[in-house]
């Protein structure tokens, strides 16, 4: 049969379709049979011989012959662009194809880019279509007119049949046929954009399952007759099959490798066929696989088949007669190098010279790049700069590749394998070889060096700020200061002098100091980031930054013209904005800048409404044929070509600095900016390779490379909204970087918000959770969004300093045991960390039930809230959130009035679930015209089931300023589907999602306010959605200037039934405060009265004793409320609870409130062994400050504790404004004779001495105490403090204990 299968072949492929013809067809541009039945690649029959690349795509048998077999999840055959496919305005697809299931997005066959252009045989659920979008325009980009289109294929797919599907194409004709016959057709204007090819899937892990067979693309539209010829094949009648074993084929040994922890063979095909763990005698590779294999320039691959060793070196050989890839091999104890050394295949672009996949892959590490489980690893790295590596996309693969433009040869490459435990060991031994920058607290050391476990502080410090910062840490439990904004331009980064008048040498007293203190210190830089304000930038800009596009002016310019004439059509890179995400409008030509407001993409090709001379440049004349570059730009900032002049100049700015102040630490943030793998690297080993010291290095991009010297992994900017779920995913994300990339996770960038025009602050409350979780992981975290330069702590963010401080002292010192930590460190759960009266550090377990009162008299006033804890008194927080202006103000935006249906063209759903969108004209609200969604889930669950209506607003999208609300009118149908009303901000100004969620329990009409400050996010989770959670989420504000969508969704939708939700006109309104008076708290008919006002923004807490605290929008005391009770105080008792809330309704607003109920279970806590634990991290406890607002009475008086079988001395700070200041501890009198300022503070760090500063630091007086401050006695200290007029006197704390 072998001799007759290639002649049978080419009677297929190579003659033309139709049976009998004697001529082959030119036009046959792709034809893989697939029918090879084994290995992982597949040969193109047609005259351009193109390799595919089979990825976890198994060989079928059966009556029909020889097939692939897709198993539905990562199984995919890859291939190179298909000549003259991109651009084309006439071809013809044709495939086999059977399918065993279905999906979202199993496509038959996809172009690796969609938007802009693309094509598709695309899989939805039970239906396949053919489609293709607009070349060269980019949906969502200002200029681009994005479109496509869809024809349909098949609306039932059927199941475990042969189905021949084809798409005939000839501009601007669409007809589709299956089986031979046409089923439908459309009208395309445009050619195909296509670049290279996926068969079987897209770019998520679901990919198709089932079998596909005799792909064929044709450079021509072929006649109906002859899909009709083509979809004859007697064979497929059948469609069943067995999966062919490929073990069974052993070619014979071209090498076999050995150290202490592997054994790695290679065949005489050039496949690697074994990689075994010599410590279990596993087998760590998944599949026979080509080891070497080249990309030519013209888009091919080719694979080496041939390999053979001699003298330590490997040689791989192409066919036919293509050339050779020479690797010499290096056997060490504990991995394997490959260096190339020569390489004589011409026209090469790339060269792959190491590529497998393996069996350990619980873990991938991306930054490692590692795959692993909890037994094994096998870890794949480049030595140089040079050698990209990667994983394979969702396959368990590692990979290693050079490409031509910076040679091929030369360069070399470590393999490690065996024993994960062994890993880090392998890895150190490897780093010492590869001749990278080492770092005793990076790479392969990160793990577990304790330097790793401290956490550091964000300080815009000055040198007169110093000892604040000092304290403020300490206070926070941070181990690191790290400085920001130190410097006065990125780029040249000088020093800034505003915060250090004599530059640099006071930059360096600051760092002294700190180090001083027993505290060490670190920089942030932005990496590469050159400010458009440098010297490198004006007046005249360098030559050395990086242009993303280029052109060449096709007429002269004079310094007054304000268009810019190219020869090349613009890229669609090009925004018409210069703004903090987008990638800019700055365009260079010789030494000035240009900035650009329109982009013409048809000739004469142009920029128009150009600014001159931008950046302070200077205007000038260019003579036509000059280049013209469209500067790279991200973060308002431009960047250096990497390797140039001004690379390493900008390197050797920074470590100036660092090695001049002697820091510790530095984070390379906005190093993503450079956009190429290369440059982010070449950039930060450029810049580390000159950093004196064991240096902690992070940074925002985790490029392989700098892996070597990298210390932690994970930090987050702070979220905005639902911070205790978004910590949740946090926390899942970094919690697996120590088994993936063998580096310590690192949970910041948190900030203790304040309230902004956008979102209220944070509660105290929120930052528990954050620093519990992370004590939970034992993972080190940062702080950002203080500053101390410029003014104290406000009271409320310094409580969440001593709360997150009590906890990361407790995590250095390794306090509690593991079981306690486990439990801790369980998503969702809270507690409380306290002393009890005994000074034993405990956890208590606490519920906190939230509940928005949405507008007080539309049925969210009264609700049910669930204690699992035991009977205990009510504790509270009860919030006056803002109002709306009313529906009809003159003032408001009509977002959407449904007076065009088909505007909502962006209509789609999950696959159990039918949309249906209709105009209602009778019982409206709002205006004559309401809008229907009608949403049936076929499905037999709520979760999953979604359907979306989305209207979209084209650049320049659609302003509503002024606006931070929504009103509209919702009629429900009592079902419990949820309504999602969502407004988008495009990328260019920062994308962001912001989602507001009306629950359908109500039947009839209501009108529902939604303010954008309240994002819905705390329920995320309980839905399934078609879209992520990240920063457009949790953290960007939308700006209401440019809204580029709102969607409706319709959410868990009852099974079996159909929901319906009509809306009045969507109108955007603004917010106005208003204030909630004598608020009343009824739980289950025990009714709290609360004499107070409460301001939008403002809050009281009513803790079980009885007490209650009103608090502004910004967390300042204003003062005690004692609530009234005419039956004692409520009970919140176990199990559920009836809960109401009401008070006087505010004139022209709605009371809009929202009521934390807080439940709390026993305390628990055991502590480990004393010799566990490292005492260092305990000798300072920070008390909560406390505000003192009468001479005297019972808030004056409190207890303080000191751990058991241990004594402390005491620190004093007070300040507000006040005269003699007294304070008597276990009965003992200090008495300080001084009348305070209330800007002023008395510190008292010694046994007696004291000094008084003002505002500005300067010392005001000083004096010693007639008596020594008592020593405090293990268990509780009775503190009460006195003073004459005290205008809000605070109190702070430290308990410093002996060593």
């Amino acid at each position: 049969m072998k001799p007759i299968l290639p002649i049978t072949l080419i009677c297929l492929g190579l003659l033309a379709p139709r049976c009998g013809a004697s001529e082959p067809d030119s036009s046959l541009s792709l034809w893989l049979p697939l029918d090879e039945g084994l290995g992982s690649l597949a040969i193109d029959r047609s005259p351009n011989q193109l390799e595919a690349e089979l990825a976890n795509v198994r060989w079928a048998k059966g009556a029909f012959g020889t097939a692939a077999h897709f198993g539905g999840t990562n199984a995919f055959i890859e291939l190179p662009p298909v000549p003259s496919l991109n651009g084309a305005t006439q071809c013809t697809i044709s495939v086999w194809a059977t399918w065993e299931g279905t999906g979202r997005y199993p496509n038959l066959l996809t172009t690796h880019t969609w938007s802009p252009g693309g094509m598709m045989l695309f899989v939805s659920d039970n239906s396949c279509s053919f489609r293709m979008g607009r070349p060269g325009h980019r949906a969502g980009v200002p200029g681009n007119a994005w479109d496509e289109i869809g024809v349909g294929l098949l609306n039932a797919l059927p199941m475990r049949q042969w189905v021949h599907l084809c798409v005939v194409f000839a501009l601007p004709n669409i007809t589709t046929y299956v089986n031979g016959k046409p089923v439908d057709q459309g009208d395309w204007p445009y050619p195909v954009s296509a670049d290279g090819l996926r068969l079987g899937g897209w770019s998520s892990p679901v990919s198709h399952h089932g079998l596909i067979s005799d792909l064929r693309i044709y450079g021509r539209a072929l006649t109906g007759d002859e899909v009709s010829d083509l979809a004859e094949n007697s064979t497929r009648t059948n469609a069943e099959y067995t999966l062919v074993d490929e073990s069974a084929y052993a070619p014979p040994l071209a090498a076999r490798f050995e150290n202490r922890h592997a054994t790695l063979a290679i065949d005489q095909q050039g496949r690697i066929c074994s990689l075994r763990s010599k410590a279990s005698g596993r087998e760590l590779l998944a599949c026979r696989q080509e080891l070497v294999s080249a990309r030519l320039k013209d888009g091919r691959q080719i694979t080496a088949r041939k390999a053979s060793f001699a003298n330590n070196t490997l040689t791989f050989e192409f066919s036919p007669r293509r050339g050779v890839a020479v690797l010499a091999v290096d056997e060490r104890e504990d991995f394997f190098t490959f260096t190339i050394q020569s390489v004589t295949v011409p026209d090469v672009a790339s060269l792959t010279f190491f590529n497998l996949r393996v069996t350990p892959a619980k873990y991938r590490g991306n930054m490692v790049n590692m795959l692993s489980d909890d037994t094994d690893a096998v870890c794949l790295r480049g030595y140089d700069l040079p050698v990209e590596m990667a994983l394979d996309g969702n396959l368990p693969g590692l990979r290693v590749w050079t490409v031509a433009e910076r040679g091929l040869t030369g360069w070399r490459a470590g393999l490690a394998a065996g024993p994960k435990p062994e890993m880090t060991a392998m890895l150190r031994a490897m780093t010492m070889e590869a001749g990278v920058p080492v770092s005793k607290l990076g790479g392969a050391w990160a793990l577990g060096a304790e330097a790793n476990r401290g956490s550091y502080l964000f300080a815009d410090l000055s040198l007169a700020s110093v000892d604040d910062w000092i304290d403020i840490a300490r206070r926070g439990g941070f181990t690191h200061i790290h400085l920001h904004g130190w410097w006065d331009t990125l780029g040249h980064y000088g020093v800034n002098t505003n915060l250090f008048p004599n530059g640099l040498a006071d930059m360096k007293e600051a760092v002294a100091r700190i180090h001083a203190a027993g505290l060490k210190a670190g920089i942030h830089t932005l990496t590469a980031c050159i400010d458009p304000r440098d010297a490198w930038v004006t007046p005249e800009a360098s030559p050395h930054l990086i242009a993303t596009d280029s052109y060449t002016l096709a007429r002269p310019m004079t310094p007054t013209d304000t268009a810019i004439y190219v020869n090349e059509k613009p890229s669609p890179n090009h925004d018409v904005v210069f703004t903090y995400m987008g990638n800019g409008n700055a365009i260079r030509i010789g030494t000035e800048i240009v900035q650009y407001g329109e982009v013409v993409s048809q000739p004469p090709y142009a920029f128009a409404k150009c600014q001159r001379g931008a950046f302070k440049t200077v205007p000038a004349a260019h003579a036509a044929g000059d280049p013209v570059d469209y500067l790279q730009q991200r973060y308002i900032a431009f960047y250096p070509e990497p390797g140039s002049p001004l690379a390493y100049e900008l390197a050797d700015h920074i470590a100036n600095v660092f090695n001049t102040c002697q820091l510790d630490q530095i984070y390379f943030d906005g190093s993503e900016g450079m956009m190429s793998r290369y440059g982010i690297d070449f950039m930060r080993r450029t810049i580390f390779e000159r950093l004196k010291g064991e240096v902690l290095a992070e940074a925002s991009e985790w490029g392989a490379h700098s892996w070597w010297f990298h210390s932690r992994l994970g930090a987050w900017d702070h979220p905005v909204w639902a911070v205790k779920r978004f910590h949740d995913l946090h926390i899942a994300s970094d919690a697996q970087f120590r088994a993936s990339e063998l580096i310590e996770p690192q949970m910041g960038w948190w900030a203790p918000r304040e309230p902004s025009a956008h979102a209220r602050g944070h509660f105290l409350d929120e930052m528990e959770y954050f620093a519990a979780k992370n004590l939970g992981l034992d993972s080190a975290m940062s702080i950002q969004g203080v500053n101390v330069s410029r003014h104290p702590l406000s009271f409320h963010v310094e409580n969440q300093f001593t709360v997150l401080g009590w906890h990361e002292q407790l995590r250095l010192a390794r306090y509690f045991d593991s079981q306690t930590i486990a439990r801790v460190a369980v998503p969702g759960d809270e507690f409380r960390l306290r002393q009890d009266p005994g000074g034993a550090w405990k956890f208590t377990p606490v519920k906190m039930s939230a509940h928005r009162i949405s507008a007080l008299g539309n049925g969210s006033e009264r609700w049910t809230s669930a204690n699992p804890f035991a009977d205990q008194p009510v504790a509270a927080r009860i919030e006056a959130l803002y109002s709306v202006a009313a529906y009809d103000s003159p003032k408001r935006i009509c977002v959407a009035d449904f007076a065009d249906l088909e505007a909502f063209q962006q209509a789609t759903s999950s696959s159990s679930v039918l949309l249906q969108l209709r105009a209602v004209a009778d019982d409206t609200r709002g205006g004559e015209r309401n809008l229907s969604l009608r949403a049936r889930n076929q499905g037999t669950a709520r979760r999953g089931a979604w359907a979306r209506a989305g209207l979209a607003f084209p650049a320049p999208y659609r302003n509503l300023s002024g606006a931070e609300a929504l009103g509209v009118w919702v009629k429900g149908d009592g079902k419990g589907a949820l309504l999602n009303i969502q407004l988008c901000t495009p990328r260019e100004y920062t994308h962001a999602l912001s989602d507001h969620y009306v629950l359908l329990d109500f039947t009839g009409w209501r009108y529902v306010e939604l303010l954008l400050r309240e994002r819905d996010l705390e329920q995320m989770s309980d839905y399934e959605w078609p879209y992520g959670g990240g920063y457009d989420l949790y953290r960007n504000p939308l700006d209401m200037a440019h809204v580029s969508e709102v969607n409706l969704y319709l959410n868990n939708l009852p099974p079996g039934d159909s929901a319906e939700v009509i809306l009045g006109p969507v109108m955007a309104l603004a917010v106005q405060p208003a204030e909630l008076r004598n608020p009343v708290l009824t739980l289950n008919g025990q009714s709290l009265a609360l004499p107070v006002t409460l301001k939008s923004g403002d809050f009281l807490e009513i803790d079980t004793t009885g007490n209650g605290t009103h608090y502004d929008h910004k967390g300042n005391l204003l003062t005690r409320v004692r609530p009234m009770t005419a039956s004692g105080w409520p009970v919140l008792k176990s199990g559920e609870n009836a809960i109401a809330f009401d008070c006087e309704k505010p004139t022209g607003a709605s009371a809009r409130a929202e009521v934390t109920l807080t439940a709390s279970g026993q305390p628990f806590g055991t502590v480990n062994p004393r010799a566990r634990i490292d005492w260092k991290h305990l000798t300072r406890e920070y008390e909560l400050p406390r505000w003192i607002t009468a001479p005297e009475g019972a808030d004056n008086i409190w207890d303080v504790a000191v751990r058991p079988d241990e004594q402390a001395r005491l620190e004093i700070e007070l300040s507000g404004g006040m005269d003699t200041p007294t304070l008597t501890v276990n009965g003992e009198v200090l008495r300080f004779p001084v009348v305070l300022k209330p800007a002023q503070r008395l510190i008292c760090r010694g046994d007696r001495h004291w000094q008084i500063i003002d505002a500005e630091r300067a010392q005001v007086t000083e004096g010693d105490l007639t008596v020594a401050a008592p020593i405090l006695k293990s268990g509780s200290n009775r503190v009460s403090f006195t003073c004459i007029a005290p205008e809000r006197a605070l109190v702070k704390l430290v308990k410093v204990y002996k060593p």
